[in-house]
Protein backbone atom coordinates (compact mmCIF):
# COMPACT_ATOMS: atom_id res chain seq x y z
CA UNK A 1 0.00 0.00 0.00
CA UNK A 2 1.34 3.42 -0.95
CA UNK A 3 1.83 6.16 1.60
CA UNK A 4 -0.70 8.94 1.12
CA UNK A 5 0.70 12.45 0.90
CA UNK A 6 -0.71 15.23 3.10
CA UNK A 7 -1.70 17.33 0.10
CA UNK A 8 -3.77 14.46 -1.32
CA UNK A 9 -5.60 14.08 2.01
CA UNK A 10 -6.37 17.78 2.13
CA UNK A 11 -7.62 17.78 -1.46
CA UNK A 12 -9.95 14.88 -0.60
CA UNK A 13 -11.22 16.84 2.41
CA UNK A 14 -11.88 19.84 0.16
CA UNK A 15 -13.97 17.70 -2.18
CA UNK A 16 -15.90 16.09 0.68
CA UNK A 17 -16.54 19.33 2.60
CA UNK A 18 -16.99 21.43 -0.55
CA UNK A 19 -14.78 24.05 1.08
CA UNK A 20 -11.39 25.42 0.06
CA UNK A 21 -8.62 24.63 2.54
CA UNK A 22 -5.58 25.25 0.37
CA UNK A 23 -4.86 28.57 -1.33
CA UNK A 24 -5.92 28.54 -4.96
CA UNK A 25 -3.28 29.01 -7.61
CA UNK A 26 -3.77 32.00 -9.85
CA UNK A 27 -5.08 31.12 -13.29
CA UNK A 28 -2.89 31.94 -16.25
CA UNK A 29 -3.64 31.00 -19.81
CA UNK A 30 -1.48 29.82 -22.68
CA UNK A 31 -2.87 31.41 -25.82
CA UNK A 32 -0.74 29.53 -28.33
CA UNK A 33 2.26 30.61 -30.40
CA UNK A 34 4.27 31.24 -27.24
CA UNK A 35 1.81 33.85 -25.94
CA UNK A 36 0.84 33.64 -22.28
CA UNK A 37 -1.55 35.79 -20.29
CA UNK A 38 0.07 38.57 -18.30
CA UNK A 39 1.18 38.05 -14.74
CA UNK A 40 2.78 34.60 -14.65
CA UNK A 41 6.37 35.83 -14.68
CA UNK A 42 5.67 38.69 -12.29
CA UNK A 43 3.47 36.80 -9.79
CA UNK A 44 5.03 36.47 -6.33
CA UNK A 45 4.72 32.75 -5.59
CA UNK A 46 6.39 33.14 -2.17
CA UNK A 47 3.16 33.90 -0.31
CA UNK A 48 1.33 31.08 -2.08
CA UNK A 49 4.00 28.51 -1.13
CA UNK A 50 4.22 29.82 2.46
CA UNK A 51 0.45 29.49 2.94
CA UNK A 52 0.47 25.99 1.48
CA UNK A 53 3.35 24.87 3.72
CA UNK A 54 1.66 26.35 6.80
CA UNK A 55 -1.52 24.39 6.06
CA UNK A 56 0.35 21.16 5.31
CA UNK A 57 2.37 21.41 8.52
CA UNK A 58 -0.87 21.56 10.54
CA UNK A 59 -2.15 18.19 9.28
CA UNK A 60 -1.06 14.71 10.31
CA UNK A 61 -1.37 11.67 8.05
Amino acid sequence: MEKVEKIDCIKNLEIFAKKDLLPKTPEFFYMGSGIMSDGYDSYDWTGFYEQTEAILSGFNT
